[in-house]
């Protein structure tokens, strides 16, 4: 990229991320605190730094980043959650200031990914299509530790496209996709789940040293299992379908928008194709992101399979809630982002079809927003 167009994006991602956090802290500011938040407070300001980093946290996920990283915040800034009464807006934002650093770069993470590699509208769309999603609204603002683990993911999908891309000189990424696992591993139990696949995926499709597995995948691996077996065990009962835990995570508009993409990618390889077709040499990143989105969701089927098998009558125990598969929604975003690219390299070369598809794909936002971000503004 040119030296000055790199520097103007990356000044408009700093501008970007600077509204984004404003955007943050008037959420944080209008949503009350509410139970899960003051009770992770309450328990990690009473405990010691050690206690935190060994999993010995009175939580169903006792992975130690985020409390670590709420405890520094507070220990630093002299502030504590009183046991009881109202908390002013300054320490609601307070408290939620990392998830909302997280959350911001996420989304300018996207934006900036995809403007750099691909094009500014790729940027603008991918950032769009995060955006207006369900979980993004709904967890931004909030003292829990699913912005840090969305943030993480998004930083995952993206190390392993640029890898997948790159025929050589990927060891940088390497090391940082390594960091990102590392802290996934530190931050919930769930995420063992996109840990194996992305490693799977790199083993059978880009690099055979096993050495190099180590700190990607059995380091983690290990930590994940020892924080498991110290996590209180807990029932849980289905307040609702599968899918319907599945949905807020991963919109059923953009399960069939990538389906029948996947379904025309197949076909086009499978014979020559005509001219509005996908491309017969589709892009090998492409090609490795749809299989990781295929594997995740048939790996979220099987955890809800093994939560169905053993849970209780409602009532008896905790709700299975969607926040538990927040993670398909960056991997989901990147996809559908990845899949609107392809789309219009398709018809780059054909005036009234690439009006058409343009015309298709921002229709697709603007339902993504309707259907998720509207909805999720109403639990502010």
């Amino acid at each position: 990229m040119h030296l000055t167009k790199d520097i103007m994006l990356k000044t408009a991602s700093f501008i970007l991320f600077l509204g984004l956090l404003w955007v943050g802290v008037e959420l944080a500011k209008h949503k009350p605190l509410w139970g899960d938040e003051v009770y992770s407070q309450h328990g990690v300001q009473e405990l010691s730094y050690g206690k935190i980093l060994l999993g010995r946290i009175n939580e169903g996920n006792n992975s130690p980043l985020f409390y670590l990283i709420q405890k520094g915040i507070t220990d630093l800034t002299g502030y504590r959650l009183p046991p009881q009464g109202s908390w002013d807006q300054k320490l609601r934002v307070l408290l939620r200031l990392a998830p909302n650093a997280v959350m911001s770069l996420a989304l300018v993470l996207t934006f900036y990914f995809f403007a750099r590699n691909y094009a500014l509208w790729a940027g603008a769309y991918g950032f769009l299509t995060a955006l207006f999603s369900f979980n993004v609204w709904l967890y931004w603002g909030e003292a829990r530790p699913y912005a840090l683990w969305f943030f993480l993911t998004i930083a995952q999908s993206l190390l392993f496209l640029y890898i997948i891309k790159r025929p050589e000189g990927y060891l940088k990424s390497w090391r940082w996709l390594t960091a990102v696992h590392l802290l996934l591993a530190s931050t919930v139990i769930f995420s063992f789940l996109q840990i194996a696949v992305v490693s799977v995926l790199l083993w059978l499709l880009k690099e055979k040293n096993w050495k190099k597995y180590v700190g990607l995948f059995i380091i983690p691996c290990i930590m994940i299992v020892y924080y498991y077996f110290l996590a209180p065990k807990y029932k849980f009962f289905f307040p609702r379908t599968a899918l319907q835990l599945i949905y807020p995570g991963f919109p059923k508009e953009w399960m069939l928008f990538l389906g029948l993409y996947m379904i025309a990618l197949i076909s086009s390889l499978r014979k020559k194709p005509r001219p509005f077709e996908i491309r017969k040499d589709p892009n090998i990143a492409v090609i490795s992101y749809m299989m990781l989105t295929s594997l995740i969701l048939l790996g979220a089927a099987v955890v809800l399979a093994c939560f169905k098998a053993g849970s209780v009558l409602p009532g008896q125990g905790f709700e299975i809630s969607h926040r538990y598969f927040i993670y398909l929604t960056p991997i989901g975003a990147v996809a559908v982002t990845l899949a609107a690219i392809e789309l219009m390299k398709v018809c780059q070369h054909h005036r009234w079809l690439k009006i058409n598809v343009i015309m298709g794909l921002w229709a697709f936002l603007v339902i993504s927003l309707l259907r998720n971000s509207l909805w999720a503004m109403w639990f502010f």
